[in-house]
C-alpha cells in the first residue's frame, strides 16, 4: 500500500483502537491476501488485479469514515472490489473477448464459496490444534487470546516472569503454525 493513504490523515483523530489511518491500515492489511486473491481469481492478469487492489484501497480510505467498526471489513472491502472488477470489465469489454455476465457470476460464486471453505478450514485447523495442546499451554493461550488478558498479567497469575512467559506463547505459537500447515496439508490430500 502507498503512503500517500497515511500523509496527512489523521483526520479521524485518536478513537479507540488508534487513528482513523491505523485502524485503516489494521483492516485493510488483516484482508489484503485474501481480497488480493478474490481480484486475482476474477481478472486474467496480475497487472489489471495490482491496478484493481490499489484503486479499491483508495475507495476504502476514502470512504473509511462510513464503516461501522465491528461489522464485516472484508465483505465490505469485496465489494467495493467487486464493483471496480465489474467496472474493469465494462472498460475492456470493447477490447478483450470475455465472459458473459451469467458466466462471470457463476466463477464469482466459485470464488467466493472457495474463500469461505478456506477460512473455515483454517478455523478448523486451529480449533483441531489448540486441542491437541496441553492443558498447561492451552490455558495459557485461553488467557491471553480468549479473555485477552495482557501478557503482564497472564505473568502475575501464573507466577511466572514476563520473558518466561514469552518464551511459552512463542514456542506454543511455533507448536500450532506447524500443526496448523500439517494439518491443513493432510485435509487437502483427502
Amino acid at each position: 500500500m502507498s503512503a500517500k493513504f497515511f500523509n496527512n490523515v489523521n483526520g479521524g483523530g485518536d478513537m479507540t483502537g488508534g487513528s482513523r489511518a491505523e485502524r485503516f491500515f489494521s483492516h485493510f492489511m488483516s484482508c489484503q491476501k485474501q481480497l488480493y486473491g478474490y481480484i486475482l481469481m476474477l481478472v486474467p492478469d496480475s497487472h489489471s488485479a495490482d491496478d484493481i487492489i490499489q484503486e479499491t484501497a483508495t475507495i476504502l480510505w476514502e470512504k473509511f469514515d462510513e464503516f461501522e467498526e465491528g461489522t464485516n471489513f472484508v465483505g465490505w472491502a469485496i465489494t467495493v472490489a467487486r464493483f471496480r472488477i465489474l467496472q474493469y470489465r465494462r472498460q475492456k469489454r470493447k477490447t478483450m473477448k470475455q465472459f458473459n455476465d451469467e458466466i462471470w457470476a457463476k466463477v464469482e460464486a466459485i470464488a467466493s464459496t472457495s474463500q469461505r471453505e478456506r477460512k473455515q478450514s483454517r478455523t478448523s485447523a486451529v480449533e483441531h490444534c489448540v486441542e491437541k495442546l496441553n492443558v498447561k499451554d492451552k490455558k495459557l493461550i485461553e488467557m491471553r487470546y480468549t479473555r485477552d488478558i495482557s501478557t503482564k498479567k497472564v505473568a502475575e497469575l501464573t507466577g511466572r516472569s514476563r520473558t518466561g512467559l514469552y518464551r511459552s506463547l512463542a514456542r506454543i505459537h511455533s507448536l500450532l503454525h506447524d500443526c496448523i500447515r500439517n494439518t491443513l496439508a493432510a485435509w487437502e490430500m483427502r
